[in-house]
């Protein structure tokens, strides 16, 4: 029986008293697990429930990711440095991207990561974002069985262009999908086989 909560750092406390039903609290503590978007713990009488969801906003768009997925949402954290370049950023004549150049990349990685994790249960590795020379942005995952890089052209509005390599067997493979469009399916199983 459930008397009191608050909350504190992110975390509710549920204070229990004497005498409560265990099958009660037990059916409560294993919704909230199987929900995964928070961790029980017990303290004494406390029940502590944390919440596993990291906020993130990135070009206005914003998300709710899960905390497994704390490794990516950090890297996509730290590339946003990429928008402060400004021309000549290499001291070669390098331009600088765009926040929709970096947002389109960002969402890609982000949608697809939830997919392949909400569908898969499967926790991709942390892809690397960059920007290139002539504005466009990059994300590139290489892991040993596969790597994946995929270009979002500063100039190109609809398409993001891909190269994919399994490395057992050395075959490439090369294609686009379309920004903004639905989870292509294919290219997120290939994903959850090659890039964990």
């Amino acid at each position: 029986m459930v008397t009191e909560a608050y909350s504190r750092d992110n975390a509710t406390t549920f204070e229990r008293i004497l005498p409560f039903s265990m099958e009660e609290d037990q059916q409560r503590v294993s919704f909230l697990a199987m929900d995964r978007k928070v961790s029980i713990s017990e303290i004494g009488s406390r029940t502590i429930v944390q919440n596993n969801e990291i906020p993130l906003t990135i070009c206005g768009k914003k998300y709710t990711v899960p905390y497994a997925l704390k490794n990516i949402v950090e890297h996509i954290e730290e590339a946003k440095e990429i928008l402060d370049y400004t021309y000549d950023w290499d001291d070669d004549g390098a331009l600088p991207t765009d926040d929709k150049t970096f947002g389109q990349a960002s969402h890609f990685v982000l949608d697809y990561v939830q997919h392949i994790f909400k569908n898969h249960k499967t926790v991709l590795q942390t892809p690397y974002i960059d920007v290139l020379r002539d504005g466009s942005v990059s994300v590139h995952w290489e892991t040993q069985k596969g790597k994946l890089l995929i270009i979002f052209k500063r100039e190109t509005k609809n398409l993001a262009y891909y190269y994919a390599e399994r490395l057992v067997n050395n075959i490439p493979f090369k294609s686009a999908i379309k920004i903004g469009e639905e989870i292509d399916e294919f290219l997120a199983l290939w994903m959850e086989k090659n890039l964990k």
